[in-house]
């Protein structure tokens, strides 16, 4: 069977990166009529898809995919990406189950599935999703930022501070979570710490409105 070389994949990922998805779609495309079994031309394809809201093309190509291999857990991650995209979130987590019942310390769909339970207001389910990940990748600050979101749904402040203050330890200038400190602490009445958090946040990414309105 004929394998695709390295060069033309990472040629793929860069139209990708530079979110030329139409040259992208032509190229894979082409690529197919040549290696029609590899996984990768499928999965960047259903991804492209994806980018461009796409979404039943994207499903049916990812499936594509299912088709050569079917215990491809990155795969059941997309196409649970993809139903995340369209708010179709029960759908979402079945696939995400999916994935991580073919690879089971799959961080990124421990946290997609995390992210899923959230929308539908499962919070504890969520936190137990997030800690799966967390366990998995504890250097990662947008997983503690996500743990911590959902403690402060909660009410469980303490915790979502130590949630908080745990990214910056992995990356100090983690906007989201300086900012979501800033509103920790306007909570707990500490308005002259709330400021200094959301003025190192909004120094980083200027456009928080959550930094405005709390």
């Amino acid at each position: 069977m004929k394998k695709i070389n390295k060069q033309t994949i990472q040629t793929l990922i860069n139209y990708y990166k530079s979110s030329d998805l139409a040259k992208l779609e032509k190229e894979v495309k082409k690529l197919l009529k040549t290696f029609p079994d590899e996984e990768f031309l499928y999965n960047i394809l259903g991804i492209s898809f994806v980018e461009r809201k796409k979404f039943d093309e994207a499903i049916s190509t990812f499936k594509k995919t299912l088709s050569i291999n079917p215990n491809n857990a990155e795969i059941f991650c997309n196409i649970g990406n993809t139903y995340f995209a369209q708010r179709k979130f029960s759908q979402s987590i079945k696939n995400y189950q999916k994935s991580l019942s073919i690879k089971p310390d799959y961080a990124e769909a421990h946290n997609n599935l995390g992210n899923a339970y959230k929308e539908l207001g499962k919070l504890e389910e969520a936190v137990n999703s997030y800690k799966k990940a967390l366990a998995i990748n504890p250097d990662f600050p947008s997983l503690h930022n996500n743990l911590g979101n959902v403690y402060k749904e909660l009410g469980r402040l303490d915790s979502a501070l130590d949630s908080y203050q745990e990214a910056l330890s992995y990356n100090p200038d983690h906007p989201d979570s300086l900012n979501n400190l800033g509103v920790i602490f306007f909570k707990l009445g500490e308005f002259e710490k709330s400021s200094q958090y959301y003025e190192k946040a909004i120094k980083i990414k200027p456009n928080f409105a959550e930094a405005c309105n709390n």
